[in-house]
């Protein structure tokens, strides 16, 4: 589904307050040009053009459209600025921040549109202008009220190219989630970009989250099922396809899921077990799940690598390895649990991210205690696995971390306590702690954030 809002650029008459400066200016007017696009007309009778009516850019660059005004009285000049642009999210300015175009002279600005990662499809700008030479906003509404205009024109500017990433984050204590759109190149939540989606049939205490071959995956820890929901690369998450699908086997407070060589497997936390599902590859459903036989303590956080499938222990502060296979065969009978001590202690950790050399535990900490020990293990892992020696923990980070997810040099974690997230640089000797930026939010603001997960162009 393209993401395409068809919208105009018009002309709207609204007072532009603070100082003016001109444009650039010359004399005699721009030279015609074939590509010249009629906008509207001014109540001097001036004619406002752009050099062209469709502007195509990409979402990661900038396009600048030239406008200016021709006829009319000569030495009449307009202040014009803008005012707004639906939808939201690309930054448009003038330039000259303060615009004037004067009739008779070859004075132009133009109008700087920069996508800043939005999403693809078409954006209206609208313009507002002032005559420059009446002194009040009261004496120009009176004016143009006289006068009149005609503004027929419209300009399309249609963002096209690499589709803007998304970040997706279950709120526990909503039934919903979170979709924002992650900058390219800082790697941070871009404020004001996300949607929250609720829906209180589909979400109860929505926990992990993991997107497989174009359908996304949410587990429901307080009513025991899971949500699946059709993405498109445009636009995300298509909510309007989420359903809550019945299942082979019961699920019993599912908090963790991870994908493997064609199998799923999720995390039940009462049951003390996980369940491998097969995926049917059209309709995206669970399939023929069985509880692998491990011996868990209430398993929460899961993760794998190309060698081993990690299952964190969210009770009994520990993490229990297993052999796997490139084809998803999970070896049980070879499958060590291992309590990291000293500097690697966990605390209750719930979730788990692992990739360029290392493990990463989130320890939530839910169960409290005298101290903050709120925070992440860093461990590294090599042919063996997780190296339980080289684990050391950072306490004292966040407030109730839950789920973490790595994406292009960076980690994030969630904190459900203090409804923000963390993000941290990642390089060879695994988090950068000096990096690190807790606390940080979007302005629709999240609400006891648990799972993350990124959106690649494929998923």
């Amino acid at each position: 589904m393209k993401n395409v809002f068809n919208l105009k650029l018009v002309l709207i008459c609204l007072f532009i307050g603070g100082a003016v400066v001109a444009c650039s200016a010359g004399s005699g007017e721009p030279s015609p040009s074939p590509s010249r696009y009629l906008v509207g007309h001014l109540p001097n009778g001036s004619s406002i053009y752009a050099n062209q009516q469709i502007f195509n850019v990409s979402n990661t660059e900038s396009i600048n459209a030239q406008i200016w005004i021709s006829g009319g009285n000569a030495g009449e000049s307009y202040f014009v600025g803008v005012s707004n642009t639906s939808p939201s999210g690309p930054s448009v300015q003038m330039n000259p921040s303060k615009c004037k175009l004067i009739a008779g002279e070859a004075s132009s600005c133009q109008v700087i549109f920069n996508p800043n990662d939005s999403l693809l499809g078409t954006y209206a700008v609208t313009l507002s202008y002032i005559d420059a030479s009446l002194r009040s906003a009261k004496n120009q509404i009176r004016s143009v009220n006289a006068v009149g205009t005609n503004l027929p024109g419209l300009l399309d500017f249609i963002i096209k190219g690499k589709s803007p990433q998304f970040v997706y984050i279950n709120n526990s204590a909503e039934s919903g989630y979170s979709q924002c759109i992650v900058r390219s190149t800082t790697g941070a939540i871009k404020d004001g970009s996300c949607k929250n989606i609720v829906n209180h049939s589909l979400f109860n205490g929505p926990s992990g989250i993991a997107l497989y071959n174009n359908f996304a995956y949410i587990l429901n820890r307080d009513s025991n099922s899971y949500t699946l929901c059709k993405m498109n690369e445009s636009v995300g998450i298509e909510s309007d396809t989420c359903i809550n699908p019945s299942m082979s086997s019961s699920l019993g407070q599912p908090w963790g899921i991870t994908f493997h060589g064609g199998s799923a497997y999720v995390t039940n936390v009462s049951t003390n077990e996980v369940l491998q599902c097969s995926i049917n590859s059209s309709s995206g459903l669970l399939d023929s799940c069985t509880s692998l036989s491990i011996d868990l303590g209430s398993p929460a956080g899961i993760a794998s690598d190309n060698k081993y499938l990690y299952i964190t222990s969210i009770l009994r502060n520990s993490y229990v390895q297993c052999p796997i296979s490139l084809s998803g065969n999970v070896d049980t009978s070879s499958c060590n649990e291992i309590i990291p001590t000293g500097a690697g202690m966990l605390h209750n950790p719930a979730g788990i991210s692992v990739g360029g050399g290392h493990v990463y535990f989130i320890n939530s900490n839910l169960t409290g205690g005298s101290t903050n020990n709120s925070g992440y293990t860093q461990c590294e892992v090599g042919e063996t696995g997780i190296k339980p020696e080289t684990c050391y923990t950072i306490t004292g980070f966040g407030a109730n971390p839950i789920g973490s997810a790595i994406n292009n040099g960076y980690i994030y974690m969630t904190s459900a306590g203090n409804n923000t997230y963390a993000m941290c640089q990642l390089g060879d000797n695994g988090i950068n702690s000096a990096s690190c930026l807790p606390d940080q939010t979007t302005y629709e603001g999240l609400n006891a954030p648990s799972g993350i997960a990124f959106g690649q162009k494929n998923y």
